[in-house]
């Protein structure tokens, strides 16, 4: 039996996961569908599906990357297009920054009916977790190590700015209770 094209893009999509330069997990894909319980009256995938999605494979992605139990801690999800009943979603989850006390997970989900080629974006989501110290504090994480380039280099600059928004709009809030 010979493979076509379909073939291979199909069992690319089963990778499991990839590692960065110290042999830690950082990215795992998932290959889904959209059934009609997950889906609003208007036959499209409820957003809250897509934010426990995200807060639970995230959460998990970190975990695997810092060999210990880890928390989603904030995210910025961005919804592009909806997902209809019965199509087919790739979901690439990688981690793509560190802090000293954040792992920074980027997620991607596609969608499209049945040509892997043709699924376009449609949910992109930057979340932050961390480890949680005996204290209830955020504790060390390990810190990603990936080779040098500009895609890398990129997402990571971008991973940051999610970062320092996320810590400022807390500061500002905190400031703001105070002033009640």
């Amino acid at each position: 039996m010979s493979r076509d094209s379909n073939s291979e893009n199909v069992l690319k999509l089963f990778t499991e996961s990839e590692k960065d330069l110290n042999g830690r997990i950082i990215e795992v894909r998932q290959l889904g569908v959209l059934f009609p319980n997950m889906a609003s009256h208007m036959m499209i995938l409820f957003g809250g599906e897509i934010l426990k999605i995200v807060d639970e494979v995230s959460g998990a992605l970190a975990s695997l990357f810092a060999s210990q139990q880890s928390v989603h801690i904030g995210e910025e999800v961005f919804f592009r297009k909806a997902i209809m009943i019965g199509e087919t979603t790739r979901i690439i989850f990688r981690v793509v920054h560190t802090t000293p006390k954040i792992i920074v997970v980027h997620t991607q989900i596609f969608g499209g009916e049945f040509d892997i080629e043709n699924f376009n974006l449609r949910y992109e989501a930057v979340s932050l977790c961390g480890v949680l110290g005996p204290d209830g504090k955020l504790a060390p994480v390990p810190q990603l190590s990936l080779p040098a380039g500009k895609r890398n280099t990129r997402i990571a600059e971008i991973a940051q700015a999610v970062v320092n928004f996320q810590k400022e709009t807390i500061k500002k809030l905190d400031a703001w209770r105070e002033d009640q």
